[in-house]
């Protein structure tokens, strides 16, 4: 007898600028056997009809939001789009909530966006509360936002199911007898499991994946990644230093002057002109620069987190074609010490931003005590692993398109790990979400899927 059930599925989305994306989103939920509800469906697009949507999203075990960049219909009563209404009421009565925003950056069509200044205000706040505090996806196009929907919706029906749908004459007066039957069975089944036990010893690998000493398949209430958003002190930041006159200082007596001074040297306030010239120079474009690269030095440097991913073979037998991804949220910098872009690099391309304002008591030292540097001195050693190139067998590289660290290795012995330790992660924003993690491998039949939380406070 079969009891699966089938859920609704309420979609949410603006209407004439997301025709296609919705169209994708119902045959998706169609395609997965579950039942796709939305308003487009009843014509209900005014405050009278409210009460029809809040029977619909009740109704439901899932609520879709699809985002584009219109803000949509907007209620007369209180100024509010429905579909953010929706959102709003959706989040109240505890819908589980998967919700997919389009890129900003994407190409779009004139009809496919809101010009109106009030309206894009709007619009930015509605998208900064539905991505503040949970986890969304990101789409550019409609083949995209299919397949991300159908992973979604794969993940949420088997993690967290709903009251959902069962046809009526599915459940019978031959009910207790039917479930008695399969209950001697499964005792049966069991029985014969035990003693295959006892004379067979299965041989499987069992792969363990931990970062930075968390194993993420025995993640406890409080255990997440932890980063710190470091903010730019105000006595750290640049401001313009005042000009240098003559005659607002004494000049020094000839008893403290060097020797070089004495013979024809400069002295600090032969670079008076040159020192106000630079400062005239510098425009509020310059010192913004400045300060901005002052702040990622300061989020790399201070918010800096170094990422240990380990890999282990826990089984009784050889896992071969392992391959991890790992996802990080759009808040979070991955550093990939394995390519050129290392952290060394990254640093120095911020401080080559800063602005460079020697005193004149500086250049006054720097003509009289040339330095000569040894340029062998700039070379800093890089002890970078470069994927390991000796051991073909083990690979691992960063997507920055994707955010994502793959992680591949031919066999993986039992009771055998590795450990790459390459990477940083730094904060580009306060916030939380999940760190996703997909392990696959010749040995299983699925992908085995995971989530980390990861906190920027």
């Amino acid at each position: 007898m079969s009891q699966e059930k089938k859920y609704q599925v309420f979609i949410s989305s603006t209407y004439t600028d997301l025709i296609d994306a919705r169209n994708a989103a119902i045959n998706t939920v169609l395609e997965s056997y579950n039942f796709p509800v939305g308003m487009e469906m009843f014509g209900a697009d005014n405050d009278e009809q409210w009460t029809i949507i809040k029977d619909l999203i009740d109704s439901s075990d899932f609520y879709i939001l699809i985002m584009g960049h219109r803000y949509g219909s907007i209620s007369q009563k209180d100024g509010i789009s429905f579909t953010e209404k929706e959102f709003d009421y959706a989040l109240e009565k505890g819908v589980k909530l998967m919700c997919f925003v389009r890129k900003e950056n994407v190409a779009t069509l004139p009809h496919e966006r809101d010009e109106d200044p009030a309206i894009k205000e709007k619009i930015s706040q509605f998208r900064t509360k539905v991505t503040t505090d949970r986890t969304c996806e990101f789409w550019d196009s409609v083949d995209d936002l299919k397949h991300k929907i159908s992973n979604s919706l794969y993940k949420n029906m088997r993690k967290h199911g709903g009251t959902g749908w069962v046809r009526g004459n599915q459940i019978s007066g031959q009910l207790a007898e039917e479930m008695a039957k399969l209950s001697e069975e499964n005792r049966k089944l069991r029985e014969e499991n035990e003693s295959l036990k006892k004379v067979t010893t299965i041989r499987e690998p069992n792969l363990k994946i931990r970062l930075n000493d968390i194993e993420i398949d025995k993640i406890i209430h409080s255990q997440a990644i932890l980063l710190k958003f470091p903010i730019l002190s105000e006595t750290k930041k640049f401001t313009l230093p005042s000009k240098r006159y003559k005659g607002e200082a004494p000049i020094s007596p000839l008893s403290n002057m060097t020797l070089l001074q004495f013979v024809g040297g400069k002295k600090p306030e032969d670079f008076f002109n040159e020192y106000n010239s630079d400062i005239d120079a510098l425009t509020d474009a310059d010192i913004s620069s400045h300060n901005k690269s002052l702040q990622f030095l300061e989020q790399l440097t201070k918010g800096l987190l170094q990422l240990k991913i380990q890999i282990e073979n826990n089984g009784t037998a050889l896992a071969d074609k392992v391959s991890v991804e790992i996802k990080f949220p759009e808040f979070i910098s991955v550093i990939d010490n394995n390519s050129k872009f290392n952290f060394e690099y990254i640093k120095n391309n911020l401080e080559k931003k800063l602005i460079n304002l020697p005193t004149p008591e500086q250049r006054s030292k720097k003509y009289l005590q040339p330095d000569f540097y040894d340029s062998s001195s700039f070379i800093k050693g890089n002890n970078l692993a470069l994927n390991k190139l000796a051991n073909k067998t083990v690979r691992d590289h960063f997507d920055k398109d994707t955010n994502v660290i793959h992680v591949s290795i031919d066999t993986l012995l039992h009771s055998k790990r590795e450990i790459f330790n390459n990477y940083d992660i730094f904060p580009n924003s306060k916030g939380k979400g999940v760190v996703e993690v997909n392990l696959i491998c010749s040995q299983y039949l699925s992908l085995k899927c995971y989530e980390l939380p990861i906190v920027v406070e």
